[in-house]
């Protein structure tokens, strides 16, 4: 790791037992309108149903952004081996600007020792060195958006931004699916057991996608949409037509906004290409294990009742309310399969691409 793992946590790693990793992000949205996401408690509530799930032997390890900090808990037969240990800088208000306009902490772009998703990945790779074929499950607890976990909402410098430079900006600390998963990542997939699983948590925020579906299901009813559609936008920023040139071509400025005539067939092809090109389908394919994730343009909310974790769908959201339907407009343009729990995320499975209905 960048930031060098405890040997007590390396000696806990070499234990061959069943391993879960989660990853507990920082709320940047502290905004007092609305409820804070306790990402470590999260963490700390999925450790517990994991436990109560699985009560054979069994090593947690938890990381805790905010903190800079990580947990070992160690289960065996008889006894509960717990550790925690400092592995970075925890996030200062000096990391942090206030975005009045976002309402929202951005994470100042600076050399610091918080912890990164880099960190995250070394972690795995030494999972995979000490423990082949361990890790049950990789849980990433934090906002989140379709190019992958925000840990804290940090962004590239101008100079790293290009795509194609596919270097990572070593001062940012958030999740990049095209930057990620480069060579130096190709043994991700040493860490994970044949049944491993990945969890991102959080939204799945896409302007793009959320732009078309809320058009979408403004304009017609799901189940009797034609082939031959209009969507209409109140706005429509220049990076989201750069997203996909050959679907947004078309539009046209016109009298409070924009217009696209497209099809059902090209609509398709334009969710198929935003899922295949996603974080979650990335690191699946990376780690050659399923991943359960939000689709593009669905939010996350948090669970009521005991030991709470976060679901997709929720009636507060009208959007969501349509989406989450039978015949929501996912269901009626592509063949998806749901998470084992039944929260409203979806299956991304490696290599094995989203096609058309």
């Amino acid at each position: 790791m960048a930031i060098d793992a405890p040997a007590e946590l390396a000696r806990d790693i070499g234990i061959q037992v069943d391993r879960y990793l989660l990853v507990a992000g920082y709320d940047f949205t502290s905004r007092p309108d609305l409820r804070p996401f306790d990402f470590a408690s999260l963490a700390h509530h999925r450790v517990l149903r994991l436990r109560a799930a699985h009560p054979h032997p069994a090593h947690f390890i938890t990381i805790d952004v905010a903190k800079g900090q990580v947990r070992s808990d160690l289960f065996n037969a008889k006894s509960h081996h717990k550790r925690t240990a400092e592995i970075g800088e925890p996030i200062l208000p000096r990391h942090l600007r206030w975005d009045p306009e976002a309402k929202r902490d951005v994470f100042i772009t600076q050399k610091t020792n918080v912890i990164s998703i880099t960190d995250i990945y070394d972690l795995v790779q030494l999972i995979g060195s000490l423990a082949p074929g361990s890790l049950k499950e990789l849980s990433f607890l934090s906002h989140s958006w379709i190019g992958g976990p925000i840990l804290v909402n940090s962004y590239e410098q101008p100079n790293y931004k290009r795509e194609e430079f596919g270097i990572r900006d070593p001062w940012d600390k958030d999740g990049r699916k095209n930057k990620d998963f480069q060579h130096s990542r190709r043994d991700l997939d040493k860490a994970f057991a044949n049944s491993g699983r990945i969890w991102l948590w959080g939204c799945s925020n896409s302007y793009s996608v959320s732009a078309v579906l809320g058009s979408l299901v403004r304009e017609y009813r799901l189940e009797r949409m034609p082939e031959n559609v209009v969507l209409r936008f109140s706005d429509l920023p220049g990076q989201t037509a750069e997203l996909d040139r050959h679907f947004f071509g078309g539009v046209v400025q016109s009298e409070g906004g924009y217009i696209l005539e497209t099809t059902q067939s090209r609509i398709r092809r334009f969710l198929e290409r935003r899922l295949n090109d996603s974080y979650p389908q990335a690191i699946s394919n990376a780690c050659s294990a399923t991943c359960y994730a939000a689709l593009p343009a669905l939010a996350a909310w948090l669970d009521q009742g005991p030991l709470p974790l976060l679901h997709v769908t929720d009636t507060r959201d009208p959007l969501q309310q349509i989406l989450s339907t039978g015949m929501s407009a996912y269901d009626t343009l592509l063949a998806t399969s749901g998470d084992p729990e039944n929260r409203g995320y979806t299956e991304f499975r490696p290599h094995d691409l989203f096609q058309l209905l």
